[in-house]
């Protein structure tokens, strides 16, 4: 009689390969932790992994942890393939405008594709009771930036309701969880628990906060006081939060008392920008892309608009004398179809110079522009744009042939005079699809897609396409222009810049080349062009977001390459810089590749463009034209 045979165990035959974390993924994690929850830091600095738990690569090749004991081997968050598992999960999320919870941590990468997934001004709530967990995931994911600005909010402890409670009561801006997202590992009734405790609190704090929101009454600062400027905005637009730091830290140059209340994780509510307001008694307020009224209560001093996008306009605006500014004049025209409404001036967005010049002092050495060669990199200023078609909304298949049709045409023909006008686009699509949309239709919605989204984003890809068929490093530049969220989930596991769907969306002008050292004087800096790599800019003539990193670009001192439809003169950005003067147009592979060969000729005009925006086009430029509006400072 044959022995019984052993029981199989499919452990046996998964042998994955250990690795190493690297010790400042935990010191950045903590760090960052230390300055919003220090009790939490200390408390994980000192929990450690057991010696039980050995760091592995995953099935899908992921950093996690797998504990092997005598008894069996078990792999964190109970996943040997958090990637697979993650992106399951999340099949079917799309963004929301709640906050969300997790009742785990898990392995860790759910809530990193959340963090991804979620608006910037969204935080997740992470409901884990064991600190081995929480360290073990900090020793291999960065989550160092969404720690410190509140995004991720980690909860460890035996009373989560009164931590909870505390955390909303210490932060009034901060929305409690209203999502909760299951981890398959976990228990129903663990994930219905936490259910229960964050309805009640935030039924509760909700309560709490909109009574003593009710009861707030905004005073400006008396008359005759020096100007105190509340920067507003409750937009969630990226380019919003961008434009409000950009206007503070422009007062700050000028030496002026500003009050920045951008839309974060920690003021969703209002009444943390109201206590805010209360406490700083504004005589001037500048709010940023919306509608003063949006917010609950009456703005302190003087108020003024500032519109940054078409699609913050509302349909309509009270006749109550408000000035209005728009940053393109697409905006102004928008803004003044409105009935009632008043004249809305020009306000283009702007460079800022003291970004400028701390790139300049950080740079460690200078790069001559006629050393530059094959290895320089090129930066593409194209904020990246989702194009499919159901971010542009577009949901009936008709449709959805001739979008995608129209973006094969436009990558084939980028070069030629049809991408100049929409129509033309679209007209080519309908033949080749065979369908004609009747103007009463959605034609102008997708119109607009086409010139606004489909056209810019595709070309930018294209000239990365000859960039790279070229031999040249390119780097994109830009709001969205990140890796994929699964490539910068942990050191070493960075597979490079994509086109990016899905990607992190981020703001501001990233620097990725060297400039030059760090000028004797301001004065210099300001009259000395400072850095070599080449700069290309899509920029089409009516998208004023795409206007601050050209001119962050030039006022750097790198020479401008500007795209434009062939067959088309080059026009003025906005009366900001000039073809041919300040920056070389081009309109095909062939001009691209003649510029990036011979950046030397560009020399000239990256001075001239350097030498006009720093001397018309920054942020300290656009809030004195801003006081001024307001009487409080004489016009510049």
């Amino acid at each position: 009689m044959n022995a019984p045979a052993a029981p199989f165990r499919l452990a046996d035959l998964d042998h994955p390969p250990s690795i190493t974390p690297e010790s400042a993924v935990l010191e950045h994690n903590l760090a960052a932790l230390a300055a919003v929850d220090p009790t939490l830091a200390k408390r994980l600095s000192t929990t450690r992994v057991p010696s039980t738990m050995t760091a592995v690569r995953s099935l899908d090749a992921l950093p996690t942890w797998r504990r092997d004991d005598a008894a069996d081997s078990e792999w964190l968050g109970g996943s040997a393939t958090p990637r697979s598992e993650a992106e399951g999960l999340l099949q079917n999320f799309t963004s929301t405008e709640q906050a969300v919870a997790l009742p785990g941590i898990g392995t860790g990468y759910l809530a990193r594709m959340l963090l991804v997934r979620l608006p910037h001004h969204l935080a997740l709530f992470v409901f884990e009771p064991d600190p081995i967990a929480i360290r073990a995931v900090l020793s291999l994911i960065d989550f160092s930036r969404a720690l410190a600005d509140r995004r991720l909010i980690l909860i460890c402890t035996e009373s989560e309701a009164d931590a909870l409670n505390v955390l909303l009561a210490e932060n009034l801006g901060l929305m409690p969880p209203a999502l909760i997202t299951r981890l398959p590992a976990l228990p129903p009734e663990r994930c219905a628990h936490i259910h229960q405790v964050t309805a009640r609190i935030a039924s509760e704090t909700m309560a709490r906060r909109d009574k003593r929101l009710a009861e707030t009454r905004l005073e400006s600062a008396p008359v005759g006081t020096r100007p105190r400027l509340a920067i507003l905005s409750r937009s969630t637009t990226p380019e919003a939060t961008v434009a409000c730091q950009a206007v503070a830290e422009a007062a700050a140059e000028l030496g002026i008392d500003a009050l920045c209340c951008p839309l974060t994780a920690t003021s969703m509510h209002p009444l943390e920008p109201a206590s805010r307001l209360d406490d700083f008694r504004p005589n001037a307020t500048l709010v940023v892309n919306h509608d003063r009224h949006r917010f609950p209560i009456a703005l302190p001093g003087k108020v003024v608009e500032w519109y940054l996008q078409s699609g913050a306009v509302p349909e309509q605006l009270a006749d109550d004398g408000t000035q209005r500014f728009a940053a393109s004049s697409a905006i102004a025209g928008r803004l003044t179809s409105i009935p009632g409404a008043a004249r809305a001036e020009l306000l283009p967005l702007a460079a800022t110079v003291h970004q400028i010049h701390q790139q300049v002092a950080e740079s460690a050495k200078t790069e001559a522009l006629t050393s530059q060669t094959d290895s320089a990199t090129i930066l593409v200023l194209a904020p990246w744009r989702d194009a499919s078609p159901t971010a542009v909304g577009i949901r009936q298949p008709t449709h959805r042939l001739l979008w995608e049709s129209a973006g094969r045409l436009v990558a084939e023909h980028w070069e030629s005079d049809m991408i100049r006008h929409a129509e033309h686009v679209l007209d080519a699509a309908e033949r080749d699809v065979g369908v004609r949309l009747q103007p009463t239709s959605m034609r102008p919605g997708l119109l607009h897609a086409i010139e606004q989204v489909l056209i810019p984003q595709v070309v930018a890809e294209r000239i990365i396409e000859e960039l790279t068929r070229a031999g040249r490093m390119v780097t994109p530049v830009g709001v969205g222009w990140q890796p994929e969220p699964e490539h910068d989930w942990a050191p070493g596991w960075k597979l490079g810049r994509t086109l990016g769907r899905g990607m992190e969306r981020t703001s501001g002008w990233e620097p990725c080349a060297p400039g030059a050292a760090a000028p004797k004087s301001s004065s210099q800096a300001e009259q000395q062009p400072h850095g070599a790599s080449l700069a290309l800019g899509v920029v089409p003539s009516l998208d004023a977001l795409r206007i601050p990193d050209v001119l962050q670009a030039a006022a750097s001192g790198r020479p401008l390459a500007i795209w434009h439809p062939a067959s088309s003169a080059p026009e003025p950005l906005h009366d900001l810089l000039n073809p041919a003067h300040h920056y070389r147009p081009f309109d095909s592979t062939r001009g691209l590749l003649a510029i990036v060969s011979s950046p030397g000729d560009s020399l000239s005009a990256a001075a001239r463009a350097r030498a006009h925006v720093v001397e018309k086009h920054t942020y300290r430029d656009r809030l004195q034209r801003l006081l001024a509006a307001l009487g409080l400072c004489e016009t510049p």
